[in-house]
Order: structure tokens, then sequence, then C-alpha cells
């Protein structure tokens, strides 16, 4: 017979390991997302408002660049301020040059617009230069407010008007055509883009940078992050269709064959492209369906979702 082992007893006990995962708060993770698309919302403003501003420093050293519609015109950049100190920098231009006919804007930025412009008036009605477009500005004091949405606010004489640029496709049919105060009505001159130097690097940011983060992604995980495409189409209803799918993104190939599409072009162009990355959505749909998807990958699909409507509002 074999002789029993005996276990002796040790003053060491064996540890035990247990397998550990990372756990993940869902709240902390969506706190963390909503927190990013707030970042990008302030580096959104951030971006239009320099832009805008090399715009118009671009027109003031070039003068020869500048509309003959807007003329002697000074412009304070106070980047990011407030009403206050824009309102002391235009009383005092208007108090050290009493009868001079200069027009004078103080334009800064905050944070939840990407450009005020206090103008003092010290001439006749006038055009005003604010970048995207030109405005018609009476004698006096007024005041115009630029929200990413593309609607201005103009106040003058204690009263108030707003009005839509018209630029977004999904906005222009929603909102209702309201008759404007003819004591304070706002008009302006909606630049094309093509006329614009800087204003349209916003557009290519939008176009090209999502596209390639989204190509990543989609390698790094799965197909199913192709539903990150239908961002196009919330820009397509957004924004500028024009513009943001199919003038700025692809004007350096229109400048490479020399062609100057019509109207007609760039319309179907756009819709061409936004129907093409439809497409890719759908096709993400199906991916989706098909596997198991991990919760960064819906992350990742619902920023991209959400980001037009933060970069919009």
């Amino acid at each position: 017979m074999k002789p029993k082992k005996v276990e002796l007893p040790s003053v060491y006990e064996p540890k035990q390991f247990k397998k550990t995962g990372l756990k993940v708060n869902i709240f902390h993770l969506i706190g963390l997302l909503v927190i990013l698309l707030v970042v990008f919302r302030f580096v959104n403003l951030t971006l239009w408002w320099f832009m805008g501003k090399l715009e118009l420093k671009n027109l003031v050293y070039q003068p020869a660049k500048m509309l003959m519609l807007t003329k002697n015109i000074h412009y304070t950049f106070l980047d990011f301020s407030n009403y206050k100190k824009a309102e002391k920098k235009c009383r005092e231009f208007a108090q050290k040059r009493p009868g001079d006919n200069t027009i004078h804007v103080a334009a800064y930025f905050n944070l939840l617009h990407p450009g005020i412009f206090l103008i003092q008036n010290n001439n006749g009605n006038s055009f005003v230069d604010l970048g995207r477009i030109i405005v018609t500005t009476a004698p006096g004091f007024s005041t115009f407010t630029l929200y990413l949405s593309d609607f201005i606010e103009k106040r003058y004489n204690h009263k108030v008007a707003r009005k839509h640029l018209g630029t977004s496709l999904l906005l222009s049919t929603l909102l209702p055509h309201k008759q404007q105060d003819p004591g304070n009505r706002i008009t302006f001159i909606l630049k094309p883009s093509e006329k614009l130097k800087y204003l349209d690097i916003p557009y290519l940011l939008y176009f090209y940078l999502p596209l390639v983060l989204i190509l990543i992604f989609s390698h790094m995980y799965s197909r199913a992050v192709f539903l990150s495409f239908f961002y196009y189409s919330f820009l397509f209803l957004l924004f500028d269709f024009r513009a943001v799918l199919f003038t700025v993104p692809f004007n350096w190939v229109m400048e490479s064959f020399d062609l100057v599409p019509s109207g007609l072009v760039e319309t179907w162009g756009a819709i061409v492209v936004a129907l093409l990355f439809t497409l890719l959505g759908i096709i993400g749909i199906f991916s989706w369906k098909k596997q198991q998807n991990i919760f960064k990958e819906r992350l990742i699909v619902l920023f991209f979702l959400l980001l037009p409507l933060f970069l919009r509002f």
C-alpha cells in the first residue's frame, strides 16, 4: 500500500487571483462624450472667428481687393471679449474723431456667438463688411450678432430684428418668414464661396477631417462604424449643402482642370455626394445587425451623429 500524503499546515496561504475586467461606467463615458462635443463646439466658434478676422484683415490690408461698397471703415478686433469693452472702444473712437465720417467697427466673439460687431457709423447709410456678409447700416450706433445657425441679429434704436441667411435647407424650410420692421430692416449681401479666402476653411475641415477619422475607426473596429457616414446627411440638411459637400471640398479639383461649375452642377454634385455617404451609412446598418457591437463603436457612431448639431447650434 502506498502511504497517504499528509498535507502539512503552512503559514503561507496561496494567493487566489481573480479575473478582473476593466469596468467602465456608462454614465462617465456619456459625460465624456458630451464634454468632447462641447469642446468641439468652442473650437468651432474660435475657428469661425479667426477665419472671419483673417478675411477682413485681408481686405483692409489689400484695398484693391476691397469691394467698392465698403469704404472708410476702421476695424478693432478684440478676440474673446465682452460687450462692455467693445462698446467702450466704439465710443472712444467716436469721441476722438467727432467730425470724421469714418465707420468704426469693434468686433469680438464669446461662448455663444462666432462674431459680434458693434458699429459706430459717423457717415450716412453705408455698407459694412462682416466677413461672410455685407450689411447696410444707418447713421449712429448699431450691433450685429452672428450665430452658428446662420442667423443674424440687428440692434438699432432699441429695436431688435433677426433674420436667417437662407443657407440651411432644413432651417429655411421650417422657419416662418416674418415681415421685417421697416424701421429696423436687415439688408445684407451674402458673398459667394469663391470670393472667400479664409472662411471656406471650416467647411474643408467639416468634410475631410471626419472622413479620415471614420475610415480609421472602421479599419480599427468594423464596418459598423460606417453608420457615422450619416454625419454627411445631417450636413446636407443643416448647412449650405452646395458649399459644404461640393463647392468647397472639390474646389481644388475644379481649379486643377480649370473648370467653372454652374449652379446646377454644384447642386447635383452635392446631392450625389450626399447620396453616396447615405449609401455607406446604410451599409453600416447591415454590418451593425450582423455582429455584436462593442461599446466603443456605439460611442463613435453617436459622436459623429451628434457632431453636426453641435457645429450648427
